[in-house]
């Protein structure tokens, strides 16, 4: 009996931060015997075909919203918005693409997964609708999410105004309020992006986990500690920079990195490899940046 390989549906936000990751994780998944088919929009489509630089991936293109209050005509990317009080209008807008997305994936051959962008919560009603399991997919990594939900959660920059406030659970880091955007400098945000927030965290509860961009080996603290208190559970399955190593680069030595992801009764595991120093240099430099050191 011949079985069909999987076939992954890939829908990126329409920012670069959040698009050339999810290009990087098509690649692999293809290579790995993945069917994978892209998602985009017209005035992305030809900047989408060149990074993926891989024929056996099929992008599809949905027509964009037109006439979106506060967006000029032609802007289909975050990036060329005028101003960051549209973003939010942007994303808004993106809820007109969902009859065309679900015309198409019912059109795809037996679609097992979906992985879009948690921008895209909408899509998590199409996944319901159509009985398909989606991993929601952010740009940033699991140390980040970790820490506003821990300063969510138990507020403890509430009266603090610009002082350092140690982080509950971490106690060696130590933020501030101005550490965070408004309004989540504030104990109690209000707002549109307060509201935005909380629409993401009721979809991304009902998907069946997040795909992040970094590996346990880095952030296996953090990823626990998400995956114990928050949730949904959250896979590691980066760094997908792998993905621009050409396949006739060998590479020996390394520390094999293996992912699991589980969907109901479906399970996929992928490998990447690191160097040892690979791994030990990736861990400095995100410590460096975070202000960290050992």
């Amino acid at each position: 009996m011949t079985i069909s390989p999987p076939h992954f549906v890939i829908f990126p936000f329409m920012a670069h931060g959040h698009t050339t990751p999810l290009l990087y994780l098509s690649r692999i998944l293809s290579d790995r015997g993945v069917t994978v088919t892209v998602i985009t929009t017209p005035a992305n489509y030809s900047s989408v075909k060149s990074t993926l630089k891989n024929n056996s991936i099929s992008v599809i293109d949905l027509p964009f919203a037109e006439n979106i209050p506060g967006v000029p005509p032609g802007v289909e990317i975050t990036d060329n918005l005028p101003c960051m009080s549209s973003f939010v209008k942007f994303v808004q807008a993106t809820k007109q693409l969902q009859p065309g997305f679900e015309q198409v994936v019912r059109t795809l051959p037996s679609v097992t997964c979906i992985i879009s962008d948690g921008f895209l919560l909408w899509t998590q009603d199409s996944a319901d609708k159509l009985g398909i399991p989606r991993l929601i997919f952010y740009g940033t990594n699991i140390f980040s999410m970790t820490m506003c939900n821990i300063v969510a959660q138990f507020k403890p920059h509430a009266g603090t105004g610009n002082n350092v406030f140690p982080v509950p659970g971490f106690d060696r880091f130590k933020l501030t309020a101005d550490d965070f955007d408004p309004p989540f400098n504030e104990p109690d945000p209000k707002g549109p992006a307060l509201e935005f927030l909380i629409s993401q965290q009721k979809a991304m509860a009902r998907s069946h986990g997040m795909v992040v961009n970094s590996f346990y080996e880095l952030e296996h603290e953090f990823n626990e500690y998400w995956n114990r208190n928050y949730g949904p559970k959250a896979w590691l399955v980066g760094p997908f920079c792998v993905a621009k190593v050409p396949a006739a680069v060998p590479m020996s030595g390394g520390v094999p990195i293996t992912v699991s992801i589980i969907l109901t009764n479906l399970s996929y595991q992928f490998e990447i490899e690191l160097s040892e120093a690979q791994v030990q240099l990736a861990y400095k430099v995100e410590l460096n940046r975070l202000g960290l050191f050992i």
